[in-house]
């Protein structure tokens, strides 16, 4: 006697299904997540490469006109080893007739209130020639704190996002500049520069 046929089964317990279904949510979660994470740091980057440029730009841009600035008229309110976020000086345009002729007063100053680094011509007066060379200045250097102590090592203390040291006849520039990503994280970027006034 033959026995009864024997049947296969034809598909999926709901078990089973709900497991796949639950580790194929694991696995697009986790795909998720390291293009989220690529994309951040692809951002990050960029945001830290515009950063790099303008630091140059302008590091370059205050190196140039302290070059040629007489080192007499550099401001010292604040010698080395403090610092002062404005800078005043005055152009020395050369010798005519054996008297060293100079140009007119400018500065060099962090507007804190939207980060800017501000040149001026003529300051406060009216035909005043003022021009933004960055902006995203921190508010403070990378690392530093507004609490009277020198947090960063770098021998100042609470030094702004702009910060000059006066040292005779050379002037080391400190520039922080910091942009927030559309993650919400803040990306920061600081070079220093050191320039000897050659007049």
């Amino acid at each position: 006697m033959k026995g009864a046929p024997h049947r296969t089964r034809g598909g999926f317990s709901l078990l089973e299904l709900i497991i796949a279904l639950g580790v194929a949510v694991l696995i697009f979660a986790n795909i998720g997540l390291v293009l989220r994470s690529g994309s951040e740091q692809r951002e990050a980057q960029s945001i830290r490469g515009d950063l790099d440029v303008l630091i140059e730009r302008t590091l370059d841009r205050i190196s140039l006109a302290l070059m040629s600035a007489d080192v007499g008229s550099l401001d010292p309110t604040a010698p080395s080893p403090s610092f002062q976020s404005t800078l005043e000086y005055v152009q020395n345009l050369g010798v005519q007739n054996g008297q060293v002729v100079l140009g007119d007063a400018e500065s060099i100053e962090l507007v804190v209130q939207g980060g800017q680094v501000l040149w001026r011509q003529r300051p406060d007066e009216l035909d005043e020639r003022m021009v933004v060379w960055t902006r995203w200045v921190a508010e403070y250097l990378d690392g530093e704190l507004p609490n009277g102590v020198d947090d960063n090592g770098n021998g100042l203390t609470d030094e702004t996002g702009l910060a000059f040291v006066v040292n005779g006849s050379q002037v080391e520039i400190f520039l922080c500049l910091e942009r927030r990503g559309e993650d919400g994280q803040v990306v920061r970027h600081q070079r220093s520069a050191v320039v000897t006034c050659r007049n």
